[in-house]
């Protein structure tokens, strides 16, 4: 997986004062809880955003393309709205989407459980690389991975 930036990006957040309440980003892509301000940017709130990058996959459209990007949005985020998913959409995908964007952290996969899910169902190739570069960042502490 590569990380990408999804356009008129500015700092996530004051580096040396977390509380300064200031989110930056694109709102279709910020998690409900770097919204609601309970958590700054994760690697749940990662795979959040990888959950879109595989919905825009699924439909072909841009995340909310119908949706004003404004606070309704935003509350709408944070009170469990997510995109719609195809229903042509294969059943191992559809579920990875639904549990990528779980409204509780904590309830989301792995970028390990992803790789193996995506390489189970021949979307990835050679998963043993990616396994063991995943494995090493699992088990590295967050806070030297997201200064």
């Amino acid at each position: 997986m590569v990380r990408i930036d999804v356009g008129l990006c500015g700092p996530c957040y004051d580096h040396e004062n977390k509380n300064s309440g200031q989110i930056y980003g694109v709102l279709s892509y910020i998690a409900p809880e770097v919204l609601r301000g309970e958590d700054y940017y994760t690697p749940a709130s990662g795979i959040y955003l990888f959950d879109i990058i595989m919905n825009t996959l699924a439909t072909g459209k841009r995340p909310w393309y119908d949706k004003a990007h404004d606070i309704n949005l935003a509350e709408n985020i944070c009170d469990g709205k997510r995109l719609e998913i195809p229903g042509d959409t294969p059943e191992f995908y559809a579920e990875l989407i639904r549990i990528c964007c779980d409204n509780e952290p904590d309830k989301r996969p792995t970028a390990s459980h992803i790789c193996k899910t995506l390489s189970r169902n021949n979307l990835l190739c050679d998963y043993d690389c990616y396994d063991n570069t995943f494995s090493s960042f699992e088990n590295t502490s967050t806070s030297i991975l997201y200064k």
